[in-house]
Parts: structure tokens; C-alpha cells; sequence
């Protein structure tokens, strides 16, 4: 049987990691942080999961070996390995022809989702996210019957609608 030989290799040849471009490069940064200042993540996410994927390769070539006694090429890219990360900010580019704005805190379709002031002044965190719990948000939560039907309140914008009446 051949020892296990692993070698970096790919499209950044020589690389060793902790490359902060990436982030930038994959659109990461771009859906990262608030609207008005640089953002930056808080962890070397494209280093981990780029580990994480090569851990995964690593099994599977081993796996292989056992059973055919083959080698394996293995390519893990920091690059690629992010890219699924993303999840549906591609589709908002491809579907609406435009970079998803950044939202701080607050989620780009759900509505409310994410820290909201109380009416003590201190932060509520919410992630109302379909209408049952919508229906129970208005009713049970914050005992605003009149906000069930009403759109605004539902699918504004993170900074409007319902942070008023988190309010009370």
C-alpha cells in the first residue's frame, strides 16, 4: 500500500492561508456587516471550511485506497470551498440583477429577524420566520392583533414596521 502523501496545490500555489482576500473575492464580505462601514468576518471561515472540505477528501481518498488500492488527486481551493457558503445571495443576484444589500444584524427576506429595541431600551432578539409563528409573534408576543394583516408591518424593511412595535 502508498503512504498517504498530502500536498498543497491549486490555484494559489504556495499559499499558506488566512488569505483575507477570499472573503472579499467570494462575495462574503459584500453581505457582511452593516450597510455604511467595512466589514470584516470575524473568523478565518474560508481557512476552516477549506479544512474541513480537504478532511472530508482526506477520508474519502483513504476510503479508496482501502478498497482498490488507488491513490487520489485531491484539490481543495479556499476559493471554491466557500462558495457554497454563500447560500441564496447568488440567487438574488442571478433573479434580481443586484448585489443584496448589507443588513447588519437583520436578515435580507425575513422580517423581523434580528435585534430590536424594546420599549426598556434594551435589544429584543427575534426570527419570526413563516406565519404560524408570525400569528403567534402578534398575538401571544407583543398582543398587537391589529399587525396580523397587516404588509407593512410583515415584510418591511429590518429598520421600519416591526421595530415600532417592538417598542411598547
Amino acid at each position: 500500500m502508498q503512504p498517504l502523501r498530502v500536498r498543497p496545490d491549486g490555484p494559489v500555489r504556495g499559499g499558506e492561508g488566512l488569505r483575507p482576500a477570499d472573503p472579499g473575492e467570494s462575495g462574503l464580505i459584500n453581505v457582511s456587516g452593516q450597510p455604511d462601514a467595512p466589514a470584516k468576518i470575524g473568523i478565518p471561515i474560508t481557512d476552516l471550511v477549506a479544512g474541513s472540505n480537504a478532511t472530508i477528501a482526506i477520508l474519502a481518498a483513504l476510503q479508496q485506497r482501502q478498497r482498490d488500492r488507488a491513490g487520489q488527486y485531491l484539490d481543495v481551493a479556499m476559493l471554491d470551498s466557500i462558495m457554497p457558503w454563500l447560500g441564496y445571495y447568488p440567487h438574488h443576484v442571478w433573479h434580481h440583477d443586484e448585489e443584496p444589500e448589507r443588513t447588519g444584524m437583520h436578515h435580507q427576506y425575513i422580517t423581523p429577524y434580528g435585534p430590536y429595541p424594546a420599549g426598556d431600551g434594551k435589544l429584543v432578539n427575534l426570527a419570526v420566520a413563516d406565519d404560524r409563528q408570525w400569528r403567534s409573534f402578534c398575538l401571544e408576543v407583543i398582543e398587537a392583533p391589529e399587525l396580523l394583516d397587516d404588509p407593512a408591518s410583515r415584510r418591511s424593511s429590518p429598520a421600519t414596521g416591526i421595530a415600532t412595535c417592538c417598542a411598547r
